[in-house]
């Protein structure tokens, strides 16, 4: 039933709670749990809300009409909920339930308030739209839902078949749905069963079109296991996918990262070098695009400018050995090898059981012998 409800505070694109949840998303991502408040009254005459952040039990996720139930049941005639005003237990006068929906770019909020019930849809910078129990939309933002409780269980020990019942559920829920297949694709990758993640990808491949984090993923996933096996074909269509991808969203830093890394991984420094500094523009990649543009600046006999992108990330990062070392390798490729040789002599002084760093100080010793 649609309807008025009263009690709820008013959600419109100005909400304040709805703009912070805006923000925690792009910022977590799929690791973003869901997002439940409750409405209530208090006898010290506080009439506010209990935010109450938690994953919701993967059942409710089945459907509208399981997420209804679960909604419900949170809010029996009996519920009370802590006041934050003096903390005694008050009655409820209904839940809010947010579901980001990374595909929608937007909120999925259920809303239960005196027995009445109903769906919006928020969206970015847009007066909520109302929605009919079976909206498609609402099946999107369900199957966003198990996608994302599956990326959160998968980074637990032990819970890794728990994410992958849950993605076998998205992928149920929207079979049309290219996402779904692709995180059991990833999944079966780093599983070490390719057969099966290449059946994933193909079938994520099949609605992929016109989707552009599909694109992205889909390609970046298709260029690992490409440059695994040195396959030619499945390269092109790994580039093939990430074009799209750029095409779709011009200058995506994540789209970048995966060419770059293709493109330095099979030989082509030059293609690379543009790619990975859009990538490096974005912070969460920016040390692994630096490190790699750095590769392709020495492969390029650009040894300088190596030596430049490798003295900043060692500044940066002055405990990361890799970085270190390459700041070492590059100076002595620049023409100051007894430098190099006096960093590595100090890091082995540190470590001397680090057989990375003598490996690089014994290939410089030959190279001076």
């Amino acid at each position: 039933m649609i309807g008025a409800l009263m009690p709820l505070a008013i959600l419109d694109s100005t909400n304040t709670l709805l703009r912070e949840r805006r923000e925690r998303a792009r910022a977590l991502g799929n690791d973003l749990v869901s997002q439940g408040v409750f409405s209530l009254h208090c006898s010290c005459g506080n009439c506010g809300e209990d935010p109450l952040t938690a994953a919701f039990p993967d059942l409710a996720t089945q459907d509208a009409a399981a997420l209804v139930a679960f909604a419900t049941a949170q809010c029996a005639s009996d519920a009370r909920r802590r006041c934050q005003a003096c903390g005694k237990a008050a009655p409820l006068d209904g839940l809010r339930l947010h579901l980001w929906s990374q595909q929608r770019n937007g909120d999925g909020v259920f809303e239960l308030a005196n027995g009445i019930s109903r769906w919006l849809f928020c969206a970015d910078a847009a007066a909520p739209q109302v929605l009919a129990a079976g909206d498609a939309l609402i099946t999107t933002v369900l199957c966003d839902q198990l996608l994302r409780a599956g990326s959160f269980l998968n980074g637990l020990e032990g819970r890794e078949e728990d994410a992958l019942a849950l993605w076998r559920r998205a992928a149920a829920l929207m079979p049309q749905a290219p996402m779904p297949s692709i995180a059991l694709g990833r999944a079966a990758l780093l599983a070490g069963d390719e057969a099966a993640a290449l059946e994933h990808l193909r079938n994520a491949a099949a609605c992929s079109d016109g989707h552009a984090p599909a694109c992205r993923q889909l390609g970046a996933l298709l260029g690992e296991l490409a440059l695994r096996h040195r396959d030619g074909e499945l390269l092109n269509r790994a580039l093939d996918w990430l074009d799209q991808a750029l095409d779709l969203e011009p200058g995506h830093p994540a789209t970048s990262f995966a060419l770059g890394r293709i493109f330095v991984s099979s030989g082509n420094m030059q293609d690379a070098l543009d790619h990975l500094a859009v990538a490096a523009t974005h912070a969460p990649l920016a040390d692994e695009a630096e490190h790699m543009r750095g590769v392709a600046l020495l492969q390029l006999g650009r040894a300088d400018e190596a030596h430049q992108v490798f003295e900043r990330l060692a500044l940066r990062h002055p405990q990361d050995a890799d970085a270190l070392r390459m700041r070492a390798w590059t100076r002595a490729k620049s023409g100051d090898k007894a430098g190099a040789v006096q960093e590595l002599d100090a890091m082995l002084a540190t470590n001397p059981e680090d057989e990375e760093t003598r490996n690089f100080r014994d290939l410089l010793s030959d190279d001076e012998g």
